[in-house]
Order: structure tokens, then C-alpha cells, then sequence
């Protein structure tokens, strides 16, 4: 969430010539399991895709400028991609290019930002 503007601010920068996806995954920090007694968003465990769409509705108050998708509750994508508790991904014609770090400590939008430069012929 910190990093939410700057996420934002590259999709908008760089929305013109490649697609952008934010697939909300299981939470990190549920209010019914290890969470910070400061958390700003009070959301439980998913126990079923309603669940899972309530909890995500906060990052439409975010105004988040892509498209929205949620995992499954079984996971699926955090076990394909090991993208938990966030990551990022640049993927070209199908194959995986850029495998950011785990978030929250390595979740960083600069090597996104430099291959999105060098792709787009701006740098």
C-alpha cells in the first residue's frame, strides 16, 4: 500500500505501451490471524470469492489505474508465482522477463520502471 502511488504513477507513465494487472492475493495481515493492532484496514482470512472481492474493494478507494483481479481461495496464484506477501512480474509474449523481490522488504517499482525505459526506447 505504501508504494500504491508510485505503482499508479508508472501505470499511467507507461499504460501506452504495456498492460498492467494487480491481482489482490490472500491477505497479509488478517484481523483473524498475525496482524498490526494499527492496521488501517480491518479484513479477515477469505473463506470463499465473496470474501475475497469485500476485502479488495478498498483498493478501488484507492483509485488502483488497472484492472483488478482476485486470486482464488485456494491460492493458486501466490503458489504459482510466490508472490506472497506482494511482488511484481513483467511478462512478454508469455514468458516471465523480470521477477521483482518479496515484498514488503524488497518490493521495489525501480527495475520495473529502468526495463519499462529500455523496452519503450526512452532511455
Amino acid at each position: 500500500m505504501a508504494k500504491l502511488a508510485k505503482f499508479n504513477d508508472i501505470v499511467q507513465k507507461y499504460g501506452h505501451i504495456a498492460d498492467f494487472l494487480l491481482i489482490y492475493i490472500k491477505e497479509a495481515h488478517p484481523t483473524d490471524g498475525w496482524h498490526f493492532k494499527s492496521n488501517a484496514y480491518c479484513i479477515e482470512s477469505a473463506k470463499n470469492m465473496t470474501d475475497r472481492a469485500e476485502a479488495a474493494k478498498f483498493l478501488r478507494d484507492e483509485n488502483v489505474r488497472c484492472p483488478l483481479v482476485l486470486d482464488d481461495v485456494t491460492d493458486e496464484a501466490v503458489t504459482a508465482y510466490c508472490s506472497f506477501p506482494e511482488r511484481l512480474y513483467i511478462v512478454l509474449d508469455g514468458v516471465i522477463v523480470l521477477v521483482g523481490g518479496i515484498g514488503p522488504e524488497e518490493y521495489d517499482l525501480q527495475p520495473v520502471e529502468e526495463w519499462l525505459v529500455a523496452y519503450s526506447g526512452q532511455g
